[in-house]
């Protein structure tokens, strides 16, 4: 096995990832992953309080309707410094701007851009929470020793990829129960890759940091969606609360329109959502005609959880979906009962008029 060096400085590149809804449904053909919407260079970096040097953003967008930026600069640091970077990245600022506020402050110029490629807006846009995904990556070295390099700085490599502030004061234990995986397929490769952080060493940086973008996206896709739906559901909560009770049928013809007004404005948002998520099951042409590439793109989908966040979403809506239906079937219902009761009552008045009638005829 290859030894490690005591505490190597490697030059490490931090990219900071920032994805945010775009609100509109995009026509972008023959593209592999996503296209560049914005290249600027924002200015200086500053670390509590220290230059790191300069940095790049690059802005994207994606064509289920997600955008990314992604703010990156070189750590001539080692690996520690990495992690306090990691856990502290409310410290980190652009210029005199804090890193999320920077961030916020460049969605619009994304936004303007994106729209030239929009082949629909939706009602609704999702604003970002403020998130901020740390991607590490370090240059190649054949001689690196992998498995040595691993063992060594797992508790600094778990602070970078977790951002947990503890992580200086894991135990043995919590490492191997919380253990990081490495999913590099290759010899002297390292990627991994947590649901708040990734870290790369390989010959294939540029493709698996395209993957890693691509994954952040799809599931902050997916994350978008379920905000939609929770909106949806209190809708749908509050029509439920303003049925008018039976007796009150002269109201049931405006709930019905209520209903069916609400149930159309969802399906159109629910063919948008459902041609949006199922980008997470759909992969490019490059990926699926490369094992390693498809394999990895798995592996780094399951550490999102994108999967079964999908399949919970895609059932809140069937869910919403099925309530809708059910309460336009049980308000037309309701109103047809009060035509019949209407018909049977214009009947009796008839027959009665009829019956007096001949009464009155039979007196004279």
């Amino acid at each position: 096995m290859k030894s490690v060096v005591n505490d190597p400085i490697l030059p490490v590149r931090v990219r900071c990832l920032y994805p945010f809804d775009l609100g509109m449904e995009l026509d972008l053909k023959e593209i592999r992953y996503s296209k560049e919407v914005t290249r600027q260079h924002p200015g200086e970096i500053l670390f509590k309080g220290k230059s790191l040097g300069e940095s790049e953003l690059l802005g994207y967008i994606y064509p289920f309707g997600i955008g990314m930026l992604e703010l990156s600069f070189n750590l001539n640091d080692n690996l520690e410094r990495a992690s306090e970077l990691a856990i502290a990245s409310d410290r980190i600022h652009v210029g005199r701007y804090a890193l999320t506020v920077f961030f916020q402050s460049q969605v619009n110029l994304a936004l303007a851009r994106a729209r030239l490629y929009a082949r629909s807006a939706n009602a609704q846009r999702v604003e970002s929470d403020g998130e901020v995904f740390n991607l590490f990556t370090v240059a190649w070295q054949d001689d690196l020793g992998a498995d040595a390099y691993l063992k060594k700085y797992r508790k600094t490599l778990f602070g970078m990829v977790t951002g947990d502030p503890s992580y200086a004061r894991l135990s043995d234990y919590a490492l191997q129960r919380e253990a990081l995986k490495n999913i590099g397929y290759y010899d002297e490769e390292i990627i991994l890759i947590n649901r708040f952080g990734a870290f790369i060493h390989s010959q294939e940086e540029e493709t698996l940091r395209e993957l890693v973008s691509l994954s952040l996206a799809q599931y902050f896709n997916v994350r978008a969606a379920g905000v939609l739906l929770e909106k949806s559901l209190l809708t749908v909560q509050r029509v439920l609360e303003n049925q008018p009770h039976y007796y009150r049928f002269w109201k049931m013809p405006a709930a019905y329109q209520l209903v069916s007004r609400e149930q159309r404005t969802f399906a159109k948002a629910k063919a948008a959502l459902v041609e949006s998520l199922n980008a997470v099951h759909v992969q490019s042409s490059h990926i699926e005609s490369d094992w390693h590439l498809k394999s990895v793109h798995k592996e780094i989908l399951t550490a999102f959880d994108t999967g079964d966040l999908s399949k919970i979403t895609m059932r809140r809506m069937e869910t919403i979906d099925s309530i809708y239906a059910h309460l336009g079937e049980h308000l037309s219902t309701m109103f047809f009962i009060f035509l019949d009761f209407v018909f049977l009552a214009w009947l009796f008045v008839d027959l009665a008029g009829w019956v007096s009638l001949i009464v009155v005829t039979a007196l004279k």
